[in-house]
């Protein structure tokens, strides 16, 4: 499909141009989850490079401190029989990539961002480990996507994303998105969310069925640049939908009551979790740091 910047405005034309590359993502050859989405196609894809800059050399990897459920916020528990993935961003074996990879529609956008993930920082950071995600470049509304495969777990049917997340140039982040999924049993459970920051400007949550943003109810203002900012974000699989639960920012929880479909037809088994960032009509540079990331699963 051909777009005219003539007939669209340059958000809804972005906006049009990723939710069919999602869509194609999730259809064929490239589908999301860990990371914005765990770049499988039947199984693990190669580690992705940078398509246009290596990631500086990170700190000597530190001990990495033993998991433990994260704090929920009002409303919402956690029961200790979960399974924690704890301090994933500290975590060896993620992959990357920016509008495409290996010539698959990958990050979306209009071009190939200048992108990079450096572990184990210790400034900023809350606990003394945290890492940076970089976006950059020439080519504006050029994305950039993170994710990584936590294995296979068919068992849970609540999922708890939780991170705390840091900007430095807050004003330049297009948006940001927010990803858990599973895979089991021939369908696959893709928990996309994404705070569309100079979009809708509220939170858009992924209809798997669709291959299509939805747009909720939830506002999703700027960012504070330079300050921890927590989220957590509550999900169910019921059955073969999606069930987006609530979405909390440092601890004020909001409900999002949403059921979306889910992917049929997907093969594997796999849970896993993913980070996008994206760039705006200007590509100014940004760095994110994660740090805490935990997803829990019961």
């Amino acid at each position: 499909m051909q777009l005219c910047l003539s007939c669209v405005s340059r958000k809804t034309f972005k906006r049009q141009i990723k939710s069919l590359a999602i869509a194609g993502i999730l259809a064929g050859s490239f589908a999301i989850a860990g990371c914005g989405g765990n770049a499988m196609n039947h199984g693990s894809m190669p580690l992705a490079a940078s398509p246009t800059v290596a990631a500086p050399p990170p700190a000597a990897p530190a001990p990495p401190p033993a998991a433990t459920p994260a704090p929920a916020p009002a409303g919402m528990q956690i029961p200790a029989s979960a399974q924690t993935y704890g301090n994933i961003q500290e975590q060896s074996g993620w992959q990357w990539c920016t509008q495409k990879l290996n010539g698959a529609v990958c990050a979306a956008g209009l071009g190939e961002a200048i992108s990079w993930m450096a572990p184990h920082q210790t400034t900023p950071s809350l606990d003394g480990s945290s890492a940076q995600f970089f976006i950059g470049g020439s080519h504006a509304y050029s994305n950039a996507l993170w994710w990584r495969s936590l294995g296979a777990n068919s068992k849970p049917t609540h999922l708890v994303y939780d991170v705390w997340f840091y900007l430095d140039n807050a004003s330049a982040a297009q948006a940001l998105e927010f990803d858990a999924n599973q895979t089991t049993g021939g369908t696959r459970w893709v928990f996309g969310t994404e705070c569309n920051i100079n979009g809708s400007h509220r939170w858009d949550v992924w209809d798997g069925t669709k291959g299509a943003w939805v747009t909720s109810s939830v506002p999703c203002h700027p960012f504070q640049p330079k300050t921890w900012i927590h989220l957590t974000w509550n999900f169910e699989r019921v059955n073969d939908k999606v069930h987006y639960v609530s979405v909390a920012l440092n601890g004020v929880a909001s409900p999002v009551e949403m059921y979306l479909g889910a992917q049929k037809n997907y093969s594997g088994e796999d849970v896993s979790i993913a980070f996008q960032m994206d760039g705006d009509f200007r590509q100014h540079s940004y760095s994110t740091w994660l740090d805490k990331l935990t997803l829990s699963a019961w």
